[in-house]
């Protein structure tokens, strides 16, 4: 969880490679939050006082572990969270990680991970599944909003609108992109077997995905 704000019963979440960094940044900035809500670090805030040890990437297991909210709470609060497609995710996750680490990140090297029979999703650090920000004790969270990524920019200017506020467009953020960052759709550059590997192995994770999307997603 990113941003826990008691003022407004809300608490929206941030699953990993979602696109959920300029949404977190731009509902910080924009003045809605009480003095007594939390938020998460991050770089373009830094100026700003975040609360310690609330990380980015948690679940509502590790906030509701950590006490930063009650069980009443929880169950009381609108729960929103960043969604993205798995295949996606993953494939995301891949480039930006392998960069980190400067290790191969090509297009022939994540062919040759996937073809080798090897890959897994922990292979690839997500921190935690997608699916795990929208249960809570094996069930989906009730008061649950899932945002895909193409409607980031709507949902903050809708939640800036209702609560109070001013949207004040984030400063670049502090990622530096490489040329595979900007390829075209996977459909494009994996054949056929490769989208049926990545298929099977996010099989449990895309059945979630468009189940929560057709339940619980933001609608403008």
């Amino acid at each position: 969880m990113a941003i826990i704000s008691h003022k407004h019963k809300l608490i929206i979440a941030r699953p990993t490679k979602t696109g959920s960094s300029s949404f977190h940044a731009s509902i910080v900035l924009s003045g809605m939050l009480g003095e007594q809500d939390l938020f998460s670090k991050l770089d373009v805030l830094k100026h700003l006082p975040f609360t310690p040890k609330l990380y980015w990437h948690w679940t509502p297991h590790n906030i509701l572990r950590k006490r930063y909210v009650t069980e009443e709470q929880f169950n009381d609060y609108e729960i929103i969270a960043t969604i993205r497609h798995p295949i996606e995710r993953y494939i995301s996750a891949f480039f930006f990680l392998t960069y980190l680490r400067k290790s191969s990140n090509s297009v022939n090297s994540f062919k040759a991970l996937i073809r080798s029979k090897k890959a897994a999703i922990h292979d690839i650090s997500l921190g935690s599944k997608q699916s795990e920000y929208f249960k809570h004790h094996g069930e989906f969270i009730k008061k649950l909003t899932v945002v895909p990524t193409h409607k980031i920019n709507v949902c903050v200017l809708d939640l800036i609108n209702t609560y109070g506020g001013t949207y004040k467009e984030p400063q670049q953020l502090k990622t530096q992109m490489k040329p595979e960052w900007a390829k075209p759709h996977y459909s494009t550059w994996l054949n056929s077997s490769d989208i049926k590997i990545l298929k099977a192995l996010l099989m449990e994770e895309i059945e979630i995905y468009y189940h929560v999307r057709a339940n619980n997603e933001y609608q403008f």
